[in-house]
């Protein structure tokens, strides 16, 4: 009975582990595994243990097709959600949620069980069986609740990990640490069928020292990343204050020409009423229609200048989203690009952090300045409303091709012009995965290309 049980709880056992498997792959990927995919990924690797046949072949040739295996399970699916990464990245993903478990399974085994001399014979009382039957269990249990409490004493956000690694951690440094997650697994699974640990004191003793190395490392590692993007927020933070507090120079200062463009017209104005009144009462209809023909010009060349769409700002709320605005207004506005802004309602900003908002928004400005300054008559049209209560932000500009080729502008690195136009927009698609409320819609057709960022408020999207 007691052995019927014993592989009941092994089955479990594999069960669990490839769950927790599972989620530690989501975590750090930001992928949701579907049921089918679920299912497909319990039976290739039961499946795969269970024809390995240790009286055929020997034991580490079995271990390295298992562990093959399953690294490409979890390569395939990385590949299959986001096949726009490069392969270190995919390789990370698939290495990183293995080796967290085993490494966390080993340190509660191999050290903690041992440091402290705990006999789980004591509490199975004296049966072999149970023995096995209450180790395993812990062994699969144990290390989740272990990852959890060292990541909330170490303060780590897997979602800070995941943003990092993409954008602040150099390929060659990614290489370094993948090779490295491979030296661990199947590395250690093979050193382990070669030389078993059990037999030799030797063997055991490095073992141990290898896991409690790479426990210290991986850590070290994921807290490093975690402590850089903090970094890095607080840097963005300061450059977009920096940022903000210039671009109210500049708004001031726009609005203070406004100003004096208005007090002249008025003084102007009142001037040529002197002057029709004159007429008037000269009966000097030629004047009249003189000075009516060019006080006509003049209105009209004011009321068109596009300076006075930047008053439709009114409408938005924020004053660092309406200041960042008015400095891309007025940037493209010196370098001669038509500008029109339709801002028909109040706007308030979308639910989303400011800082990734603020973001975007400069992101799709810059961009769009590109754009339209390559095209022959360089023009960029924005809007923002609601549409059925979620918030939408549409900007198009002007672009020289007829059809921009959309399958490469979101790849990390890629430009047109060997700048930072491709990092800028892979940026987007980095934050529709941090964001599951947001999505932005891109188009390009005749001449036109249009980005279309929407969020989605409350659960509906």
């Amino acid at each position: 009975m007691l052995l019927i049980l014993q592989y009941i709880v092994l089955l479990l056992s594999n069960f669990i582990g490839i769950v927790i498997l599972g989620i530690l792959f989501q975590q750090i990927t930001k992928v949701k595994i579907t049921l089918l995919e679920w299912i497909l990924i319990i039976i290739f690797v039961q499946t795969g243990s269970f024809l390995m046949d240790p009286q055929k072949y020997p034991m580490v040739i079995l271990v390295l097709i298992k562990d093959i295996s399953v690294i490409f399970c979890l390569i395939a699916l990385s590949f299959r959600h986001n096949p726009k990464i490069g392969i270190r990245y995919h390789i990370f993903y698939a290495l990183y949620p293995i080796n967290l478990y085993m490494i966390l399974q080993g340190v509660y085994c191999y050290i903690i069980l041992a440091i402290f001399s705990i006999k789980l014979t004591s509490l199975a009382m004296t049966s072999p069986s149970l023995e096995i039957i209450i180790g395993t269990i812990t062994a699969v249990i144990i290390p989740p609740i272990f990852y959890y409490l060292i990541s909330k004493w170490l303060n780590i956000d897997i979602s800070n990990v995941r943003k990092t690694l993409k954008n602040y951690l150099s390929a060659r440094a990614l290489r370094f640490v993948n090779v490295l997650l491979l030296l661990f697994y199947p590395g250690m699974e093979c050193f382990a069928a070669i030389a078993p640990f059990e037999k030799m004191s030797t063997n055991r003793n490095i073992y141990r020292l290898t896991i409690l190395v790479y426990f210290v490392l991986l850590f070290a590692f994921l807290f490093y990343l975690n402590f850089r993007h903090g970094q890095e927020q607080k840097n963005e933070l300061l450059r977009n204050q920096e940022m903000e507090l210039a671009a109210l120079e500049n708004y001031s200062k726009h609005v203070e020409s406004l100003y004096q463009e208005v007090r002249s017209f008025r003084h102007d104005y009142a001037n040529v009423l002197m002057s029709l009144k004159v007429g008037i009462d000269q009966g000097d209809l030629d004047n009249i229609k003189k000075i009516y023909e060019e006080i006509t010009a003049d209105s009209a060349k004011l009321v068109k200048n596009n300076k006075f769409d930047l008053t439709r700002l009114a409408n938005i709320s924020d004053s660092a989203v309406k200041s960042l605005m008015s400095a891309k207004f007025l940037e493209a506005e010196n370098r001669s690009i038509e500008i029109s802004l339709e801002v028909a309602e109040p706007m308030k900003n979308p639910a989303i952090p400011l800082i990734s908002y603020i973001r975007i928004l400069s992101i799709l400005f810059d961009n769009a300045v590109e754009g339209a300054l390559e095209s022959d008559e360089p023009k960029i049209a924005v809007a923002n409303f609601y549409q059925d209560g979620h918030f939408v932000f549409i900007i198009e500009n002007s672009t020289r091709e007829k059809s921009v080729d959309l399958s490469k502008i979101f790849q990390h690195g890629y430009s047109t012009k060997g700048e930072n136009r491709g990092l800028g927009l892979a940026t987007l698609v980095d934050f529709q995965d941090d964001y599951e409320n947001l999505s932005v819609e891109t188009s390009s057709l005749d001449y036109k290309f249009t980005q279309v960022v929407r969020v989605y408020e409350g659960d509906s999207r």
